[in-house]
């Protein structure tokens, strides 16, 4: 065969692979690997080439059905990037129905010299983390507050320790609680270089860019995981190890700073074009007079980016009742700290296709928002 689906790296997932020719063709064929979980969305592979004359393959997910909001697939744009260059998209895809009647959808590829790497959307990273932290130039620091559940050290980056009693206002963010759900850290990013070019004008912020950091490295999509998803495990005695660590680096940070919000960066169903839009409460339960409060002047700053209806209320399904499995803005609220989770579109919003730009101007401007008097 004339190419090789490679999926040994971190970050990868694609699962059943299968490499066929037709009419000269080749067609690299995958399913997103659900690990274990009722849900599966995220994929991220590498091609490589092994024969020098060979053309671009085409790319066929199967079962785009049963991935989360992908509805035939067809409006999916995936990441692609050639020979390790920059990062584009893929135009829509072509759904295809199999001899059995079972569903696919495909791409074709463009073509390089030695390796096309494709996934759901842009990946976000340890080297991406580094490469923020270089370019902030001291601004903003990066220390482990414990271990994961895997024994994997969990990262927050700050751009002050704080001091004992500060009034200074404080901000904590968590993006990966879902480990596939990757828009939420271009989003962080773009939030923290913002606020580090504000230097002390800026709120102090303590900021978890990979919460799920072992699903992260994984390739996991993390939703609905099993066997808790981490956004469902926020209890008073926490039932995963994350949550317990982030618990007790929030009971320091708001010993430090003069606690403003604490911001739950998500994002939704695959083929969604909203743009940023937040959930004021979830489950059906009233919005705290907090969260309202903080979408009310969050979706403003956001200006185009934001959804028409910025505002929601969480009233999809899950398969963690939260009256039994309360979710991180919940128990945050329930410790009396402001609380609120933003959803961030894989595509975009509207017709306009967003990548590591568009994300990074969306998390400056909530920067704005947050440190605003």
């Amino acid at each position: 065969m004339s190419w090789h689906i490679d999926t040994d790296f971190a970050g990868a997932n694609a699962c059943a692979p299968s490499l066929a020719c037709a009419g000269g063709i080749a067609l690299a064929s995958i399913a997103a690997d659900p690990r274990g979980s009722p849900e599966a969305l995220w994929f991220r592979l590498r091609l490589r080439r092994l024969a020098h004359q060979a053309p671009a393959p085409l790319l066929e997910l199967r079962d785009p059905g049963l991935l989360l909001g992908a509805g035939d697939g067809g409006a999916l744009r995936p990441a692609v990037r050639c020979d390790r260059g920059a990062w584009t998209r893929l135009g829509p895809g072509t759904p295809a129905t199999r001899a059995d009647g079972g569903q696919a959808v495909r791409w074709a590829l463009p073509d390089a010299a030695a390796m096309i790497e494709v996934a759901l959307c842009q990946p976000y990273g340890a080297g991406d983390l580094e490469r923020l932290l270089g370019e902030a130039a001291g601004a903003l620091h990066l220390d482990a507050i414990g271990v994961s559940g895997g024994g994997r050290p969990l990262l927050r980056v700050s751009n002050h320790s704080g001091d004992a009693d500060s009034q200074r206002p404080g901000i904590y963010v968590l993006a990966r609680q879902h480990a596939g759900e990757v828009p939420g850290s271009w989003v962080l990013d773009g939030l923290l270089r913002r606020l580090a070019a504000l230097g002390a004008r800026a709120p102090l912020v303590w900021a978890v860019p990979f919460a799920d950091t072992d699903g992260v490295a994984r390739g996991d999509y993390g939703k609905d995981g099993f066997p808790l998803d981490l956004n469902r495990a926020w209890w008073q005695q926490p039932r995963r190890r994350e949550a317990a660590v982030i618990m007790a680096d929030i009971a320091r940070w708001r010993t430090r700073c003069a606690p403003r919000l604490c911001l739950d960066l998500h994002a939704p169903g695959a083929a969604e074009r909203a743009g940023v839009y937040a959930f004021t409460a979830i489950g059906g339960a009233p919005a705290p007079a907090a969260a309202s409060a903080w979408a009310a002047r969050l979706g403003p700053a956001l200006g185009a980016a934001a959804a028409a209806d910025f505002a929601r209320q969480g009233d999809y399904p899950s398969r963690f009742p939260l009256d039994l499995n309360p979710c991180f803005t919940a128990w945050a609220d329930a410790q009396g700290l402001p609380a609120l989770a933003l959803e961030i579109s894989y595509l975009g919003k509207d017709e306009a296709v967003w990548g590591a730009q568009e994300w990074r101007a969306a998390g400056a401007a909530l920067a704005d928002g947050l440190a605003a008097p």
